[in-house]
């Protein structure tokens, strides 16, 4: 399953937090259904799959806003990832090779890094040899910057494309909150079983539900959108 362009690899992936036993394809890693139960009270209405589902979605949006992946989940890239070497201007030590910023970080596995030599696609993962000095590329996978050693006589404006899984393997509490928050948005405005009364939490209705919810998602939302990964720190 996909959202905002993001794979989930599960050959990659640490174990879930929460695996279906009925279908192998529900499985969340930031919170188990047993946490909504908590949050929002009860919820005897609904199977742990249906409250997985909704902690997949919101999972899936968290990823987007933060930009990776978390808790050992590993995302990939829909298809490749374009980058122009030709368009590099910086200054280049002998032996470190051309610097590609990846667009995520840390990155866990390269599926794929071709080059384009003028007639065809070359791939290093395949042909190449991967050492800062003395191979054709290598990378520094925390930061997500991929260094290409070999120069080719590239035409065109995108002569490298890569695949990658990426993904950290900690789990911020801001970010496993604002997984819950949005689940149990999700559930709110999509279920009509939960349009009348909410009973966690001491709220009557689902419109104080919803503006607390929205109150807390703004703030948190807010943060992951300035913070880059991966200077700074998180709560």
């Amino acid at each position: 399953m996909s959202a905002a362009g993001f794979l989930v690899d599960r050959e990659d992936s640490a174990p879930p937090a929460y695996q279906s036993q009925a279908d192998p394809s529900i499985a969340t890693w930031y919170a188990a259904p047993q946490d909504l139960r908590v949050m929002l009270g009860g919820l005897d209405e609904y199977t742990d799959d249906e409250l997985a589902r909704y902690i997949m979605m919101a999972e899936y949006a968290v990823d987007n806003l933060a930009n990776t992946c978390f808790a050992g989940k590993a995302c990939m890239t829909n298809g490749y990832e374009w980058h122009s070497l030709t368009k590099f201007r910086g200054g280049l030590i002998f032996g470190t090779g051309i610097p590609v910023f990846l667009k995520h970080a840390p990155v866990k596995s390269f599926k794929a890094i071709e080059v384009f030599d003028g007639v065809s696609w070359q791939d290093l993962l395949k042909t190449g040899v991967e050492a800062r000095n003395t191979g054709d590329w290598w990378c520094e996978y925390e930061n997500g910057v991929l260094y290409i050693n070999l120069l080719w006589f590239a035409q065109g404006g995108s002569e490298l494309r890569v695949k990658y899984t990426f993904g950290r393997g900690d789990l911020p509490p801001s970010i496993r909150e604002l997984t819950l928050l949005y689940a149990a948005r999700y559930m709110i405005t999509l279920d009509a079983r939960r349009e009348v009364v909410i009973e966690g939490g001491g709220f009557t209705s689902a419109r104080d539900m919803l503006s607390f919810l929205n109150t807390r998602i703004k703030e948190l939302e807010q943060f992951w959108r300035a913070f880059k990964y991966p200077a700074g720190t998180y709560p």
